[in-house]
């Protein structure tokens, strides 16, 4: 590789990892959750889709991506929800106190099924392959109340509730699992598809650029 190219494939890199490492334009990770951590208050069947192992909520500008991996195919047991609790600035522990979970805070949920891939929110889109369950949730329908967007922390909670219970059981007995276990997740920052493939675009130009005004001082 000549000194022009590998200054060329240097340049790129550079600014690269300058987008890239903007910290309001961090890039996704997955937060992974213990496998078969079922609640001790949960009397049900462990099936894999009730066990979250691994979570992520993105967020673009516009909209939040939730991606889930289940220890099982989604849809397994039958009438399964999946409910992502969001702080958006005035979050409280609310029932999860009585589980002595004072970190998982919420003041929004999103609730998805496994039967038709719907959820109790308007604009809401959800899919599933597998052991992955995503669902698109547009900014519209999570509103601050106190947070920027970016600023939002998430939670996530499969529950189990066409399972049969013994009078007098508390209803949070029909929850399999938390993910994380007793706290919340910062969503990470991505940039939109528009701006990703302008930064893309602008890579190659910004190069070129360079290259030129070496040429120029060197001329």
């Amino acid at each position: 590789m000549t000194n022009r190219v590998q200054g060329r494939v240097l340049w790129a890199a550079f600014l690269c990892a300058a987008f890239f490492g903007s910290p309001n334009v961090a890039r996704a990770g997955i937060t992974a959750d213990p496998v078969g951590d079922f609640l001790a208050t949960y009397p049900g069947p462990h099936n894999g889709d009730l066990d979250v192992v691994g979570a992520e909520v993105t967020f673009d500008g516009t909209k939040f991506v939730m991606h889930a991996i289940l220890n099982g195919d989604v849809g397994t047991t039958v009438g399964a929800i999946y409910v992502l609790g969001f702080n958006r600035g005035a979050g409280t522990a609310g029932f999860g106190a009585s589980l002595g979970l004072n970190g998982v805070l919420f003041d929004r949920v999103v609730v998805v099924t496994n039967i038709d891939t719907s959820s109790n929110t308007p604009g809401v889109t959800v899919t599933h392959s597998g052991h992955d369950l995503f669902a698109s949730i547009p900014l519209s329908a999570l509103p601050s109340t106190g947070f920027a967007p970016k600023d939002y922390t998430w939670n996530l909670w499969p529950r189990n509730p066409l399972l049969s219970l013994p009078p007098g059981t508390p209803g949070v007995a029909v929850i399999t699992d938390f993910a994380p276990d007793n706290s919340n997740v910062r969503v990470a920052s991505v940039p939109e598809p528009s701006t990703l493939a302008l930064v893309l675009l602008g890579v190659p130009l910004a190069g070129i650029a360079h290259v030129r005004r070496r040429r120029r001082a060197a001329a």
